[in-house]
């Protein structure tokens, strides 16, 4: 009988944890009120997975929102915040405590109070949460990326888009494996969706600024690495856009994720057009850049893989773009569609150019890459 509740105490953590990462909100009351019982001591978990559900509740697109259920949501505050700071509460309770009251005080548009609760907890707390523990649960990995995400998006509201992005480039490498392997979650997706979006936004905010693309090779890696984790994402995520279901609940349009690609694109032709040394991806790790040495063979390879990312990289852009905007008559214009077809123009001269042979284009040479230029225009 001793090891009884322990196990029920347990199992119905594990059943928490799993309706939080599939938004399962509606199961989430009774699971706790069950959890109540076998696991009194976790006293924050409890508070927090029922904020959680309510403040997902309040978000819910059908659902109205008025002054009775924001007062709902403050209300919740003070029992969490106390929970939270107590010492005797678990590490990664905690955790998921403070970022669940930032993420109450964003969806209460009270930005002070959100960064007050998030900023000195999330990428310190998390690394010593990784550090400490044995494993960190999905549901705390979840809660790094949304407490991130937001509070980078505060950050670059007030100003401090550095800061924001030195901030996701902090986190984003400890949980990309997160992002691409935890596909199937929808809160992974939601989260690891609005994360990237938004640091490949401000990637290439800095580097468009006067100066910001002229710090040499390792600028560059650190532009591109979001956007490689992003198509990784992508990938990773496409059996699920193509669901009615999917498409339904995503938080990230079809025109975000649209620019994404565009930025992509513009981010890998301005690598080309200035001539910036091309930082290979490490097959290991898409955010750590490997820096082609000079020799002929290293220099080869490189110039084969940034011509196939950026084939790669245009062909998505040009599916998304024709299949969202329909290609303008004689007499119309669309800007966009012109930029991407001067974008392609204006590379394909940089490779057909001196500076580049055809052994640097792969197979078919400089005349394989005419003849999917024309056939694109």
């Amino acid at each position: 009988m001793q090891h009884r509740t322990p196990d029920k105490a347990q199992h119905y953590i594990d059943l928490l944890e799993s309706a939080r990462c599939k938004a399962s909100w509606s199961e989430v009351p009774e699971i706790v009120r069950k959890l109540s019982k076998h696991a009194p001591q976790r006293k924050c978990l409890q508070l927090t997975a029922q904020a959680e559900y309510q403040a997902a509740t309040y978000t819910a697109v059908a659902h109205p929102r008025t002054s009775d259920t924001a007062s709902k949501l403050s209300q919740l505050i003070p029992a969490l915040l106390s929970s939270a700071q107590d010492s005797s509460t678990p590490q990664e309770d905690a955790f998921q405590a403070h970022v669940c009251l930032g993420w109450i005080h964003w969806i209460l548009k009270e930005p002070s109070l959100a960064l007050k609760r998030l900023s000195p907890h999330i990428s310190d707390h998390y690394g010593r949460l990784e550090t400490d523990e044995a494993t960190v649960s999905s549901w705390t990995k979840i809660c790094a990326m949304k407490g991130t995400y937001i509070t980078g998006v505060l950050q670059d509201n007030v100003g401090s888009t550095g800061e924001a992005l030195k901030l996701y480039k902090s986190i984003l490498p400890r949980v990309a494996d997160t992002i691409l392997t935890s596909s199937s979650a929808p809160e992974y997706r939601n989260w690891a969706e609005r994360l990237l979006v938004h640091c490949c936004v401000l990637s290439n905010k800095i580097a468009s600024l006067p100066g910001g693309k002229e710090h040499g090779v390792q600028s560059s890696g650190i532009t591109l690495a979001p956007f490689r984790i992003w198509a990784s994402f992508w990938e990773s995520t496409s059996q699920y856009r193509s669901s009615t279901q999917a498409n339904q609940s995503a938080r990230i349009d079809s025109a975000a994720q649209r620019q994404i690609w565009r930025l992509y694109y513009d981010t890998l032709s301005a690598i080309l057009q200035r001539g910036q040394a091309y930082p290979m991806a490490s097959h290991a790790n898409p955010y750590v850049a490997e820096i082609s040495s000079g020799d002929a063979h290293s220099s080869k390879n490189s110039r084969l893989q940034q011509n196939i990312e950026l084939r790669r990289v245009e062909s998505i852009y040009e599916g998304l773009l024709l299949s969202d905007i329909p290609f303008p008559k004689a007499s119309e214009t669309n800007m966009e569609i012109e930029h991407w077809i001067d974008q392609v123009m204006v590379n394909w001269r940089v490779v057909f150019g001196p500076a580049w042979r055809g052994s640097d284009l792969g197979s078919g040479g400089k005349e394989t890459v005419t003849r999917n230029v024309l056939a694109e225009n």
